[in-house]
């Protein structure tokens, strides 16, 4: 790497060993964390039994254990905000696999599978050169012509080919039910339904986390880091006013609130944990009891008390 940063902008290396330490051992608690769930998912597919309403219960799983796994990552390297995005991320996973889990687990589960399977041949029929929505499409990717690069370079035959496997599992007996209500849920509301909003469900995230009482994760979390997420919490800590009265910007790897962000992180951890060993191995509960205690339980309750790093901004 021949360019060198602006150090005022983005140090590379960190200004305070004391801080890399601290943050290394926040990220530390969260690999042990992510590390035990790697065997509570293994746990859950040795007990695991039925068909493709397994899929989005078993691949939520590791999907936020992935996410997990990149928060640790970021907070060790100093790469804390970006966490935030992340943890939105796992945090709706979450409130998702829990619905699931809640009850009617497999029309639930199978709600889910539709609503993909139904929104990827919205996609590819976009992509399809051959279809009316291909055609539509293409007028407009010629006003955007990184995405036409993009999509010309998939060959139709590709597309087609996905298009018509999808059509076909949508056809099978295990997908008619959510299927249809799908269809029926679309053509009601005139847009593209939220997968846990058929039969009856919540019809947006809001009132999904309000259903599963987790009301202050959602105001207070996954609704601030939306701002994150679509761009417009821009200004709020990364600015202020120097001694002088100028204006500042932040660094980039700025360690704020690196503290908060592995609690929560870890939360949400704990939650998804305990949810699947009830489900899928209760015999495993004295197993996640004695882990909890010797390994994580002093430094989690530690962090959620004490205050470790002071940022002064």
């Amino acid at each position: 790497m021949s360019t060198q940063p602006v150090q005022e902008i983005i140090p590379r290396s960190p200004s305070n060993p004391d801080v890399s330490k601290v943050l290394g051992r926040f990220a530390d608690l969260i690999d042990e964390t992510v590390n035990f769930g790697s065997h509570v998912l293994k746990w859950h597919l040795e007990s695991a039994r039925g068909g493709d309403e397994t899929a989005p219960i078993t691949l939520s799983f590791r999907h936020i254990l992935e996410l997990l796994d990149a928060v640790s990552i970021n907070i060790r390297n100093s790469s804390v905000d970006p966490s935030k995005l992340l943890l939105r991320g796992a945090l709706e996973s979450y409130f998702g696999v829990a619905y699931i889990l809640e009850a009617d687990t497999e029309r639930r589960a199978m709600a889910f599978m539709s609503t993909y399977v139904n929104q990827r041949l919205k996609t590819y029929r976009k992509l399809d050169p051959t279809t009316q929505q291909g055609k539509e499409f293409r007028k407009l990717l010629k006003k955007d012509t990184v995405a036409a690069s993009m999509v010309i370079s998939i060959p139709t035959t590709v597309i087609q080919a996905a298009i018509a496997n999808l059509e076909s599992l949508v056809k099978k007996p295990a997908y008619k039910n959510a299927h249809d209500e799908y269809s029926r849920v679309k053509k009601a509301n005139s847009k593209n339904p939220y997968w846990y909003s058929l039969y009856g469900g919540p019809t947006n995230i809001e009132k999904l986390a309000d259903h599963l009482n987790m009301q202050a994760f959602y105001h207070i979390l996954y609704r601030q880091w939306s701002s994150s997420t679509h761009g417009t919490d821009i200004i709020q800590g990364n600015i202020s006013r120097s001694s002088t009265g100028q204006m500042e910007i932040h660094q980039i790897r700025l360690p704020k609130e690196p503290q908060v962000l592995t609690v929560i992180a870890v939360s949400i951890a704990l939650k998804l944990f305990l949810l699947f060993i009830e489900r899928y191995a209760p015999e495993k509960s004295t197993d996640y009891k004695s882990w909890y205690t010797k390994e994580i339980q002093a430094t989690y309750l530690r962090l959620t008390k004490d205050k470790i790093i002071q940022i002064k901004i």
